[in-house]
């Protein structure tokens, strides 16, 4: 199975364990907000959770296809959230 794939598996199946991504993407912005003290969107969310993926496969395993498959789900991710906050 490809990246592609795999990262659209998955999507599905966290889509059918924690409920709509945007709406859990808009509650974890909320959350950093306030913890933050600075206004964070749900795409920012997603963008951070990016650059989390980055900073694991420069600090550990590189060649690990987990980083890769991570990186492609929250790419797919994020256009559906941007999507959801224009409708």
């Amino acid at each position: 199975m490809d990246i592609l794939e795999t990262a659209a598996r998955t999507l599905t199946d966290r889509a059918n364990r924690h409920g709509d991504c945007y709406v859990t993407h808009q509650q974890i912005a909320a959350l950093w907000s306030a913890y933050l003290n600075v206004k964070i969107s749900a795409p920012d969310v997603v963008r951070l959770m990016i650059l989390l993926k980055v900073a694991r496969s420069q600090r550990g395993n590189a060649s690990d296809p987990d980083h890769a498959v991570d990186i492609a789900g929250y790419a797919a991710l994020l256009d559906r959230v941007q999507d959801d906050m224009t409708t």
